[in-house]
């Protein structure tokens, strides 16, 4: 039995990227795979040993996942988080949550009200 946290990165960018090293450090977690289109995130995920999925449905509908980190651009956060709470999965929404305050404000207040854990980061990262 595994008792690894899995654990999925949607976005294999920068910020992705980032997110899949700090897994990778910490005992007890892993990469259990990732969500890209681009042909640079699905390198990524291949060098890092993980399958790549086109999208978050197709990801969340053909594996199971502790949760997911959303590193997408800032259009798609609403529409993937939500996949995420449809699917009874756990996500981490990178910042910002959305392009407008009224979209994000009203998904806010969803998740919580389903009894689902989603949760935004803000990282203050030095870069020099």
């Amino acid at each position: 039995m595994n008792s690894s946290l899995r654990l999925a990165i949607s976005g294999l960018g920068l910020v992705g990227k980032r997110h899949a090293d700090a897994i990778a450090q910490v005992q007890g977690v892993e990469l259990a795979a990732a969500v890209d289109p681009q042909e640079s995130g699905r390198m990524a995920a291949r060098e890092r040993g993980v399958d790549c999925f086109e999208t978050i449905d197709a990801l969340l509908d053909s594996i199971e996942v502790d949760g997911v980190v959303l590193a997408t651009p800032t259009p798609l956060h609403v529409d993937q988080a939500s996949a995420c709470v449809e699917h009874g999965c756990p996500v981490l929404v990178e910042k910002p949550i959305g392009t407008s305050s009224r979209k994000p404000m009203r998904w806010l207040h969803w998740p919580c009200r389903r009894g689902h854990r989603c949760s935004s980061d803000i990282t203050d990262v030095t870069i020099p």
